[in-house]
């Protein structure tokens, strides 16, 4: 985990020196065949304020085609800096 927030961060830290837009996702919320939600934090790293931001979910699998057969919804973030 420590490694994957250096990873996240380092690479924030690159992009918000010149005039650019971040967007990542920072949640994924699984839905199982049998209805079992679950909850996956996948943003570690602390996000700058920028100049404009906006958040939006993407159905990322509606067809449950994962090996695990489950509907996958991120949630996900724009960031202008």
């Amino acid at each position: 985990m420590r490694f994957r927030k250096d990873v996240q961060q380092k690479h924030i830290s690159s992009v918000i020196n010149f005039r650019s837009v971040i967007i990542t996702d920072t949640r994924e919320v699984s839905t199982a065949a049998d209805g079992t939600v679950s909850e996956r934090i996948t943003l570690l790293a602390e996000l700058p304020k920028g100049s404009y931001s906006e958040a939006w979910t993407w159905d990322f699998d509606l067809k449950k085609t994962d090996y695990n057969r489950k509907r996958s919804v991120m949630n996900v973030i724009g960031i202008v800096v």
